[in-house]
């Protein structure tokens, strides 16, 4: 399975002309002459060269058909890259807003890496799934929730705030949507990951809640990716599209049935499509 176009060898990551070397540090990244290397070096790279090649060895995992240790590893540079935007938010007045812009870009890839694993893994057990699911939007909350909306990307600010807004009515009321919002996905995904005998009964309604969350982590990765002028960023956001058409990523008006007690004004889309993709409430 190859949608993701993009990291082909042959390509120049900034502009897209046939690539003739590769950054000399992350070997990651090509480019098809210096001026483009030193451009996006200067404006991009110099921010996610040193987290740059977990996502390398992600790609070259799934190319393999190493789907399990793909899926480790994109999720491992996922936390890598929130845990580095979340340093950055941490400091007063030395912030850096095109470093932020710059790592988000990165976690973004690493969340289409991740959607690209589950695409490709039809074997993967359910509770393994769903909590992969689960993290993935739970760390684009974390990372908005350290930036906060005034350091935020608006890239990222506004789809994580229509998942936010999606889980009105069942969150714990009185603090940040969006870090509760957080707090309810992250617990989902730690108990999925400590305990997931205890969902066991749940997780057919949890699945399809996944699906929909995952819809929610590519949107998010999508709007950031496509703020970006880069050709490597610009054809992975491109890409998603493809990945989530996969057959068993794919929820339907059966499918959702069991969600439908938090619909109560009906799912988008329903009389058009079988697919649904809403902002999802559970």
């Amino acid at each position: 399975m190859r949608t993701w176009d993009a990291y082909s060898q042959e390509k120049c990551d900034l502009c897209g002309e046939k690539a003739s070397a590769a950054c000399s540090k992350c070997r990651s990244c090509r480019y098809c002459s210096p001026a483009c290397q030193r451009r996006h070096w200067a404006t991009d790279h110099k921010h996610r060269c040193r987290l740059a090649g977990s996502l390398l060895t992600a790609r070259r995992q799934l190319q393999r058909g190493d789907f399990a240790f793909s899926l480790q590893t994109a999720e491992e540079a996922m936390k890598a890259h929130a845990g580095a935007i979340k340093a950055e938010a941490d400091k007063e007045y030395a912030f850096d807003a095109d470093m932020v812009r710059a790592l988000a870009r990165g976690l973004s890839l690493a969340t289409v890496c991740v959607a690209e694993a589950l695409a490709s893994d039809q074997e993967l057990a359910k509770h393994k799934f769903c909590r992969a699911c689960f993290a993935a939007v739970a760390t684009l909350l974390d990372v908005a929730a350290a930036l906060r909306e005034e350091r935020c990307p608006p890239q990222l600010w506004k789809p994580v705030q229509a998942i936010a807004e999606g889980q009105e009515g069942h969150l714990s009321g009185g603090g940040d949507p969006v870090l509760s919002a957080w707090m309810m996905y992250d617990s989902y995904a730690k108990g999925l990951a400590d305990r997931p005998s205890a969902y066991e009964h749940n997780l057919p309604r949890m699945r399809i809640a996944a699906l929909l969350a995952l819809k929610d982590a590519a949107a998010a990765a999508v709007a950031m990716l496509q703020g970006d002028s880069s050709f490597a960023d610009i054809s992975a956001a491109g890409a998603v599209d493809a990945i989530l058409d996969t057959q068993h990523l794919k929820a339907c008006r059966d499918d959702i049935a069991p969600l439908r007690e938090f619909y109560p004004q009906g799912l988008a889309g329903e009389e058009e499509d079988d697919t649904i993709e809403p902002w999802h409430k559970f």
